[in-house]
């Protein structure tokens, strides 16, 4: 037996009808035209009781109203990938190039070591490496070596005396290249204490 108690009204009836209503609607199949047995008494206190079988000859049958049914209007897709933040925030691209500025090209720069300090400029001049950036040197000629540094001076170690052609690339967080330079030849001497 369904029994609802002193609350809100709907139409005159008790809020909860409703809910009962559609209850019965659902748990027994019934259409909305179809739900004719619903019966509404009163309990001992004048409240309003409703059940779906007859308690007496004292129950009057209680006929539902038709049930409007509303379509709910489709959800937007929902987004789950976070706000960027001010520091997330940073250009796609924010170099318009890369230029090695020592050793000088096509000069002979005198190391001790084959040890040497590559360094280059970054365009617009007043640019500095993004958080996370690196600068990856690649030597070729008779040694293919590279080396990287997340500064805009990278040392390249191990150089034997001779030629050597260099090129800057600059990667970003993921390892993906930005702007690479143009290539440059320079002429390792190795200098001896002496000299």
């Amino acid at each position: 037996m369904m029994r609802t108690g002193h609350g809100p009204t709907w139409g005159g009836y008790p809020a909860a009808l409703a809910g009962v209503a559609i209850a019965v609607v659902f748990v027994f199949g019934l259409s909305p035209s179809a739900a004719d047995g619903i019966y509404q008494t009163e309990d001992e206190h004048g409240n309003p009781m409703f059940t779906d079988e007859p308690p007496g000859d004292a129950a009057e049958a209680y006929r539902l109203g038709d049930i409007n049914i509303i379509q709910a209007p489709a959800m937007a897709e929902r987004d789950d990938s976070p706000e960027p933040t001010e520091t997330d925030a940073q250009p796609e691209d924010p170099y318009d190039g890369v230029e090695i500025v020592f050793p000088p090209a096509d000069e002979a720069t005198r190391r001790v070591t084959g040890e040497v300090e590559v360094e280059v400029a970054l365009s617009p001049a007043s640019t500095e490496l993004a958080a996370g950036h690196r600068v990856r040197i690649d030597v070729s000629g008779e040694t293919e070596i590279s080396a990287e540094a997340a500064a805009i001076k990278v040392r390249v170690a191990t150089l034997n005396p001779g030629p050597h052609n260099l090129r800057a690339t600059v990667l970003d967080a993921d390892g993906r290249p930005l702007v690479t330079s143009e290539p440059i030849r320079f002429y390792l001497i190795r200098q001896t204490v002496g000299d």
